[in-house]
């Protein structure tokens, strides 16, 4: 397991580390991938974020049912970062979210990867408000224009 942690990105560690604090704040004793979600919603600058204002989507309502969904798992009244758990699923979701970024071609697993690899995780709270299938296009099209973007900026620091 602890392999996986040194396949993410910075801006997907900074994800669960977002998620960690959910799950502290809210008196969880594992992190599950809807801490995740829910801080990547609630953060402005994530890719998740930039694909739902590109879609036009209503965050607000998004966020309450991230926390209404969150308020229903597993709760302990004493809960410390040394305590806390990575819980099963959001392990699961790391491996499918590993194995995606491997058949793409990718040595690190970004926060868009593990979105598109765990939408379906999340048709009961994202798919209340948003087609799964069309933000999943609209995250792999920003997606798309990062990797463009990277390839651009490795061409000239190889021509320099």
């Amino acid at each position: 397991m602890e392999r996986i942690f040194e396949k993410l990105t910075n801006q997907m560690m900074e994800a669960l580390e977002s998620g960690l604090s959910l799950a502290l704040h809210n008196r969880n004793p594992e992190v599950h991938p809807l801490h995740i979600v829910w801080g990547l919603v609630t953060n402005t600058n994530t890719v998740l974020n930039q694909a739902l204002n590109k879609m036009g989507v209503d965050k607000v309502a998004i966020e309450l049912e991230l926390k209404s969904a969150v308020d229903r798992l597993p709760k302990v009244d004493n809960i410390t970062k040394e305590s806390i758990k990575i819980g099963r699923e959001l392990i699961e979701s790391l491996q499918k979210a590993e194995g995606l970024a491997t058949k793409l071609g990718d040595q690190y697993v970004a926060v868009d990867t593990w979105l598109i690899a765990n939408l379906d995780r999340f048709k009961d709270t994202l798919g209340k408000f948003v087609d799964l299938f069309e933000l999943k296009k609209t995250l792999e099209a920003i997606r798309g224009r990062i990797k463009r973007l990277r390839a651009k900026v490795r061409m000239k620091h190889s021509t320099h």
